[in-house]
């Protein structure tokens, strides 16, 4: 078994909204927009 984490208290995760615009990057693709464009955002 293999686990993935980060330790408590060490910040933001990337993968969550990778271009800062406040959107999460799931729902960005769900809607149809680019996760990792800032200027992309539904």
């Amino acid at each position: 078994m293999t686990y993935t984490c980060a330790p408590p208290g060490s910040g933001a995760r990337v993968g969550i909204d990778r271009d800062n615009d406040g959107w999460a990057d799931g729902d960005e693709l769900w809607l149809g927009t680019n996760p990792a464009n800032p200027d992309s955002h539904p």
